[in-house]
């Protein structure tokens, strides 16, 4: 896949400009890069630091290519020595933090996450970003204070206002979330991952008449939602009803089911073992 390599041709300190030369450098970096030639890429990136060892643009764009090829930790190095030179650079820190988080490294991100913060609170998904990475820590009490930051900037984000939810869940504000998925559904009526969450929740509450109501008109809305077969297996499952709960778990994979959740695979994997039998 081909990835735009974006950046800000400007002077990072009062006291160096940059010459036209690893400008002009840097630019034809870029354009290698947006073709998906990498290592041409490169070369013109590290020629335009040999010119100036102060180029911060220079290193940021570095360790974008060397993200995109999935060298993360050579671009952790780059965008350090860019953040080093100008720790101003946001898009720069951003950068870094998604990578630490692809590194599983969240602890770092989230630092990175709060300079940006520090920097400009209006910054685009700053606190969602910083939300997911509390979320995935299982810190959940951070993660509702980022999301709730995060709705007050942008009022209809349809990704923080489900996993804000999903949070209250996690919390066991079953009420609150009930409350918060009603008005969610009314506005996104056609948003099936609404639905299906909110069966995952009446599941929790041993409402199954609901759950199955939810699960059903998740699956209307998207016929081939795996994650929905899976839910509405496990609700049929719970039912009583073993045949219609394999039937179910068969169409979750025919539709492709994958997911990182830790509580699906877990659900996934105990169907699949008493379907089995």
């Amino acid at each position: 896949m081909k990835i735009k390599i974006v950046i800000t041709l400007l002077i990072i300190s009062t006291c160096v400009a940059f010459s036209q030369a690893e400008i002009d450098l840097n630019k034809t970096g870029i354009k290698y890069a947006e073709l998906g030639q990498y290592e041409k890429a490169l070369h013109y990136f590290s020629k335009a630091i040999e010119l100036n060892p102060n180029y911060a643009n220079g290193y940021a764009n570095r360790g974008n290519v060397y993200r995109v090829q999935k060298k993360l930790d050579k671009a952790i190095v780059e965008y350090s020595k860019a953040i080093e030179l100008d720790n101003t650079k946001i898009q720069v820190l951003y950068a870094r933090a998604n990578t630490y988080k692809d590194l599983d490294n969240l602890a770092l991100a989230i630092i990175d996450y709060s300079k940006i913060i520090a920097l400009d609170n209006s910054f685009k998904d700053i606190y969602f970003a910083r939300a997911y990475a509390y979320l995935m820590l299982e810190d959940y009490k951070k993660a509702k204070v980022d999301l709730e930051k995060q709705l007050q900037i942008s009022p209809n984000d349809l990704k923080s206002e489900g996993n804000l939810i999903h949070i209250k869940t996690k919390l066991g504000l079953y009420d609150e979330a009930l409350t918060d998925y009603d008005i969610t559904i009314n506005k996104y009526p056609t948003e099936y991952t609404m639905y299906n969450n909110r069966a995952e929740l009446f599941i929790k509450m041993n409402k199954l008449e609901l759950a199955l109501a939810d699960a059903n008109k998740a699956i209307s809305l998207k016929s081939n939602y795996a994650t929905g077969y899976l839910t509405r297996a496990k609700i049929f499952f719970m039912m009583g009803k073993k045949e219609q709960s394999c039937d179910d778990l068969n169409n979750s994979i025919q539709s492709g089911f994958y997911s990182n959740d830790k509580d699906e695979k877990i659900d996934f994997e105990n169907l699949k073992k008493e379907c089995d039998k």
